[in-house]
């Protein structure tokens, strides 16, 4: 965890080697008397995060940054006010944990989770127990439903023509990992349709 202490006109009186490696490999006296919020990648938010941390006395969330290479750095920051035995402010105290990483790998799965219920292809989930967890709207469409709470928690024999082919195919799936070809599906209304399953 990076820690850094700071006056209470946000300079910089002391940060731990944890905060100048995470800011890029600062030496101490690099950042010693500049500004905390002279490493935020928004000045604007920077100052109004610390006009309403000095208000309030604390303040909690997370924030860009940036490096000494001038790349970009995600944290999750803790600010805090230092008071002394009179209840008056004395320094400031800020820790952060780089969240960049973190920040990135939600995204990506925002945006697969974006392109799975999104796809053209009729996509469903399941649990091993051959219940299924979760489909698209294509899915839906393909079926003839129009809300998931129809087939979410169903068997896949359900969709089904044939449960013995379907028998045949999950054990083909858990033996061999997967299976792919074309089988005649079931839709809502009984009716049968051929699919290419995968």
């Amino acid at each position: 965890t990076g820690m850094v202490f700071g006056d209470r006109a946000a300079g910089i009186t002391y940060a731990n080697a944890a905060a100048l490696e995470l800011l890029g490999g600062y030496r101490l006296e690099e950042v010693l008397g500049r500004s905390v919020l002279s490493f935020a990648d928004s000045p604007e938010e920077a100052a109004s995060i610390f006009a309403e941390f000095m208000e309030k006395g604390s303040w909690i969330g997370e924030v860009a940054g940036r490096k000494k290479d001038g790349s970009i750095i995600m944290v999750h920051l803790s600010a805090s006010l230092v008071r002394g035995e009179d209840g008056e402010p004395v320094c400031t105290l800020c820790s952060f944990i780089d969240i960049t990483r973190m920040r990135q790998a939600f995204e990506e799965l925002r945006l697969k989770d974006h392109a799975i219920a999104s796809s053209i292809n009729a996509i469903a989930f399941g649990d091993l127990e051959g219940r299924v967890t979760y489909v698209n709207e294509a899915f839906l469409r393909l079926w003839g439903g129009s809300d998931p709470s129809e087939v979410i928690g169903r068997s896949v024999f359900a969709f089904a023509s044939s449960e013995r082919e379907f028998e045949r195919i999950l054990g083909h799936v858990f033996s061999e990992g997967n299976w792919q070809g074309e089988v005649m599906g079931k839709a809502k209304n009984g009716q049968t349709l051929p699919i290419q399953l995968s």
